[in-house]
């Protein structure tokens, strides 16, 4: 124990705020995810959450990048792959959510908050199969912002987004 606690304490901030890059990993201050459109799992999923969309059977369901509590260094890459609901989709839409607890399943359960709207173009592979016109969703947790980049697959074209966390959290 430092003999002298609050000094201690008033350093660590000091150093935080000149340079909060240099302190090796911290903990997410909440779940962090975006909302998707997945398969409808009978047995699963309730028959009230039963979507039809662009033809199948599908449920909104909140897809995790990281968990509250989980240890994050901002060297730290999440990337999963999504692509369109519908052949005539020009954009990827993702809502941004965060969730203050670590068993969110869907987006529209009670505590989750959108917290930004990602858009990514995909219009220049209209002339692909749906299947073919993927998306590719990075995101790098920081101490104090949440940096993403979405790129599509067909031509690698990137978008970066920086998502600054509320102080409150």
């Amino acid at each position: 124990m430092p003999e002298r606690p609050s000094i201690a304490v008033l350093t660590g901030a000091v150093h935080f705020a000149y340079g909060a890059s240099t302190f090796a990993s911290w903990r997410a201050p909440f779940t962090c995810g975006v909302e998707v459109s997945k398969r409808f799992q009978s047995g699963v999923d309730s028959t009230a959450r039963l979507l039809n969309e662009g033809g199948r059977a599908s449920v909104r369901r909140f897809d995790t990048f990281v968990r509250i509590r989980q240890q994050v260094t901002s060297s730290d890459l999440v990337t999963k792959r999504y692509r369109p609901m519908r052949a005539k989709d020009l954009t990827v839409r993702l809502k941004l959510l965060s969730c203050p607890r670590p068993d969110v399943t869907y987006p529209d359960e009670p505590d989750v908050t959108e917290v930004a709207t990602i858009n990514v173009d995909v219009s220049d592979s209209m002339h692909l199969p749906l299947a073919q016109r993927g998306i590719e969703v990075t995101m790098r947790f920081e101490q104090s912002q949440i940096h993403v980049t979405a790129r599509t697959t067909f031509n690698g074209q990137q978008q970066v987004v920086n998502i600054v966390w509320r102080p409150t959290w």
